[in-house]
This record gives structure tokens, C-alpha cells and sequence, in this order.
């Protein structure tokens, strides 16, 4: 399973994203290169522009690039809308 770095081409993303590769780890960056460059990331690691708002880019990226083998776009959907809205209602208590 791979690692989601979101704003992986940033400072801080990038240099997260160089140790992380440097331990061996699988990464996969999304950026929306408001504040980072494309240049910052390796061309051998999996980079996709966009949001991380954007459900259907974030169902699309777990499911082709997070070995989410066993997962539908349409049942990632599901499962991102019962975590927000679990994360929302946990920030009211």
C-alpha cells in the first residue's frame, strides 16, 4: 500500500515526500501546485494536481494508485462522505 502526501510538492511535502522514498516507502503526491512545483517531485513517483477537496480525484487516486483493489469509485465515495461527516460531528462535542 502506498503513502498519500498531500501538498507533496511543497517544502515540506517535498522534503516528506525525498525521506520518505529514501526509507523505501511508496508515495503517491497530490498537489494543487498553488505554492509547490512539479519539479520538487521525483518523476518516478505517481503526482496528481488537484484538490484534496476533490472526492472524485481522491476516490479515483485510492482506487487506481492505493491498491484499493477490492474498493468501487462509487463505494469510496461512501466510505470519504461517512468520514467527514463523522469528522464533523466529532468537532461538535
Amino acid at each position: 500500500m502506498a503513502i498519500l502526501v498531500t501538498g507533496g510538492a511543497g517544502y515540506i511535502g517535498s522534503v516528506t515526500v525525498e525521506r520518505l522514498a529514501t526509507n523505501g516507502e511508496s508515495i503517491v503526491v497530490l498537489d494543487d501546485l498553488s505554492y509547490g512545483h512539479r519539479e520538487a517531485i521525483d518523476a518516478g513517483i505517481p503526482f496528481y494536481q488537484g484538490s484534496a477537496g476533490d472526492r472524485n480525484l481522491l476516490a479515483d487516486i485510492v482506487f487506481t494508485s492505493l491498491s484499493c483493489a477490492r474498493c468501487s469509485p462509487s463505494s469510496l465515495l461512501l466510505l470519504f462522505d461517512s468520514a467527514i461527516s463523522f469528522g464533523f460531528n466529532q468537532s461538535r462535542v
